[in-house]
């Protein structure tokens, strides 16, 4: 899944499926993937639990125990980073899991 699949499905969850944009590229208006304030707007509003351990950020969630993304850290990847991808796809991930 491409970064654009992700944060549709991301915004799907936050919004409840609901798109307020035409244009349905996403990233123009919101960017949770490049943007530490929306991303933990995002994590707040869907109940993302993180867990942070050596080069690694787990995103998991209270509504689905079994739902748990993993990030890894590199020397081209910052913890920020990793977190924001974390928590995107999570979100995602909750969103695809929805009836």
């Amino acid at each position: 899944m491409n970064d654009r699949e992700l944060l549709e499905l991301a915004y799907k969850a936050a919004n409840g499926g609901t798109m307020l944009w035409d244009d349905k590229d996403v990233s123009k208006h919101w960017n949770p993937l490049n943007d530490d304030a929306q991303a933990m707007r995002l994590a707040i509003r869907l109940h993302i639990n993180l867990v942070f351990e050596s080069y690694v950020v787990e995103a998991s969630t209270e509504l689905n125990k079994s739902l748990r993304v993993a990030e890894f850290t590199s020397s081209d990847i910052t913890l920020q980073q990793a977190t924001r991808r974390a928590i995107v796809r999570a979100a995602a991930e909750i969103f695809k899991e929805q009836p």
